[in-house]
């Protein structure tokens, strides 16, 4: 039912109209207002955004550099968690990572669930590549994966494991730990 009130517009949708002059796209936008908006995703939907490994040479995806090479697997959600790891398992969209967090601080099996839902030929090329490996909250379970899958860390710089609390002899710790370290050498 129609009003007096209403009022016909009429848009303009000729090819030939110009578009204005003042509208910025993101691709105009600073490196630096792009590293704030980046500031704000989740680093799952960073990549997930700007991540082209396919069109490299792409402004979007050298801004985000550091999401690809450095990756922290810590409070993610579960399809945040699936992203990432259908990334890890591609042989195209892989990161080159060169640093490496998991934490099972706030998802006591986040380790534990990187290990097992990623083939072992490729946890053991993102491991050879490794510079910086830091392990929170780990558990001896954790860290039999090391010893299990004869991961190598040839290129590893630095390494940062902390441990759950432990009712038991931390010897096992010790050892499991001396394992990842031997196959630093």
């Amino acid at each position: 039912m129609l009003t007096d009130d209403f009022v016909l517009i009429k848009i303009d949708s000729s090819p030939t109209k110009s578009i204005r002059h003042n509208v910025t796209c993101l691709l105009d936008l600073s490196d630096k207002i792009l590293h704030m908006i980046c500031g704000y995703l989740q680093p799952a939907y960073v990549l997930y955004s700007f991540y082209t490994p396919e069109k490299p040479e792409l402004h979007l995806h050298r801004v985000i550099f550091a999401y690809y090479t450095k990756m922290k697997l810590d409070k993610i959600t579960n399809y945040e968690y699936c992203y990432l790891s259908s990334l890890f398992r591609s042989s195209t969209m892989r990161p080159p990572l060169n640093s490496l967090i998991l934490s099972n601080e706030h998802i006591t099996c986040l380790t534990r669930r990187y290990f097992s839902s990623i083939p072992l030929n490729i946890i053991q090329s993102v491991f050879s590549n490794l510079k910086h490996l830091t392990l929170i909250d780990c558990s001896l379970e954790d860290m039999a994966y090391f010893s299990l899958y004869d991961i190598n860390l040839l290129k590893l710089e630095y390494l940062h494991i902390t441990i759950q609390k432990f009712k038991g002899d931390l010897r096992k710790f010790n050892l499991k730990i001396n394992l990842v370290l031997e196959n630093t050498n």
